[in-house]
């Protein structure tokens, strides 16, 4: 007579109960605990199965997991609980089961990120939503001083800014590298249209962001945008009142920033906007002699 063991794993140290909650089985998850199965037996990783199952939004397994009273606090290799799963891939109807029996929504992982951090960085609104309604610190900052409204500032998701912002978010709160929100939002490498880039600067700048914020790098959102050819983001900032020919690093304004860089679009715009054409940087040096040497 062979002996089944509901505990074994496989190269991943994935038990059976593993691949059930992965898979969203909630039968064959109860047949393996009602079998002797570890309820909170933990992978390579350190996941539970209630950590699978949240990360696949399967909320009829999560049920069966907390029937059986497994551990709704239990960390992975990232200090991440089952509810930071759930906000990171939106798993709402998951969040739902695990707030009831949760005394707080606020924990942070080893990056200090909260729930709330990961669902703004993903862009799932409604999991944001359900968070704050919940009571999650929406100024809640992580090791590096970010909150969750530089995240979703960075990821370009605009509806859940406009969310943060109507629950009290901080416009203007820097981060370790004193960089504001504003300096963040004009960075641009990692947005994607636009037309979206305009839409949120307008939206954080109507909410009072600091037009002309400073970073350590002595850089505006305006030298930024410049830097890296944003012709729309200029004109939205321009028009809020940014400061055309402020220095910046190394006493480069943003015509000289976007010479230096060939955007043709963006010099063309700060002319047309009657930017100082002989302001010179820290070397004496005019943007033509910057756009010259570029050739």
């Amino acid at each position: 007579m062979v002996l089944l063991n509901f505990d074994d794993e496989d190269a991943e140290q994935r038990a059976p109960l593993h691949a059930a909650a992965y898979c969203g089985n909630a039968e064959i998850a109860e047949t393996l605990l009602l079998s002797g199965a570890r309820i909170n037996a933990k992978d390579s990783k350190w996941a539970t199965p209630l950590h699978r199952a949240c990360g696949q939004r399967h909320a009829a397994v999560v049920a069966v997991l907390l029937q059986h009273e497994c551990d709704i606090n239990a960390r992975d290799k990232l200090w991440q609980t089952p509810l930071h799963t759930c906000a990171a891939n939106g798993a709402v109807e998951c969040a739902d089961f695990l707030v009831e029996v949760l005394t707080t929504v606020n924990t942070s992982d080893r990056a200090g990120w909260t729930p709330l951090h990961h669902a703004a960085y993903h862009g799932h609104l409604q999991m944001v939503q359900t968070l704050l309604g919940l009571g999650a610190a929406v100024n809640a900052h992580d090791k590096r001083d970010r909150r969750a409204l530089h995240l979703a500032a960075i990821s370009d998701h605009v509806r859940v800014l406009r969310a943060l912002l109507d629950r009290g978010a901080d416009v203007n709160v820097r981060d370790r590298k004193a960089e504001s929100l504003r300096c963040l939002l004009a960075a641009g490498v990692s947005v994607h249209a636009t037309n979206r880039r305009g839409q949120r600067a307008r939206l954080l700048l109507e909410r009072g962001a600091e037009v002309d914020a400073v970073d350590k790098r002595g850089c505006t959102p305006l030298h930024l945008a410049a830097a890296c050819g944003h012709d729309v983001l200029i004109k939205t900032l321009l028009q809020y009142g940014a400061d055309a020919n402020r220095p910046g690093p190394h006493g480069m304004t943003a015509l000289h920033l976007s010479a230096l860089n060939g955007f043709t679009a963006c010099v063309k715009q700060l002319l047309e906007l009657g930017v100082d054409i002989r302001a010179v940087d820290e070397l004496g040096r005019t943007a033509l002699h910057l756009a010259a040497y570029r050739g």
